[in-house]
């Protein structure tokens, strides 16, 4: 995926300014110990190069991080996009089962009208135990 693209860059753009700035530190120590004039000369130039490859780095390193941040952003959003939606769909399911719970009790109380308080109790018993394609059938 991109990401470990972007961590893999961003590792090998952290380790390179780490280097440079190593470095350069220690031509700093050469230049400031040397007498030498073209050691001097050599290493303030090499200072100046290890400070814009550092630069360019450190620039690179902080366009990725805001890359990075952008697309997090962006996956975050669509996800929770994605969540209203199914979360949408689970609340029409739960309405549609509680209609169905109401139908099913007003079925029963139909049913049950048609006996007597002793047949009632029998029959209330046995619909207990029917599951829903018993039910459904004996609807029909």
């Amino acid at each position: 995926m991109a990401f470990a693209f972007f961590e893999q860059r961003l590792k090998y753009l952290e380790d390179n300014i780490a280097k440079a700035q190593k470095l350069r530190s220690e031509y700093e120590e050469q230049f400031d110990l040397s007498e030498d004039p073209r050691t001097r000369a050599k290493a303030e130039i090499n200072i100046k190069q290890l400070q814009k490859s550092a630069n360019r780095y450190y620039k690179e390193f902080e366009e990725l991080q805001q890359q990075l941040k952008n697309q997090e952003q962006q996956v975050v959003q669509s996800e929770n996009q994605r969540l209203a939606k199914i979360e949408g769909g689970l609340r029409v399911l739960m309405s549609g089962q509680i209609a169905i719970l109401g139908r099913l009790d007003q079925t029963q109380q139909v049913l049950l009208s048609h006996y007597n308080s002793t047949q009632r109790k029998i029959v209330v018993e046995i619909t207990k135990q029917l599951n829903q394609n018993q039910l459904q059938f004996t609807q029909i």
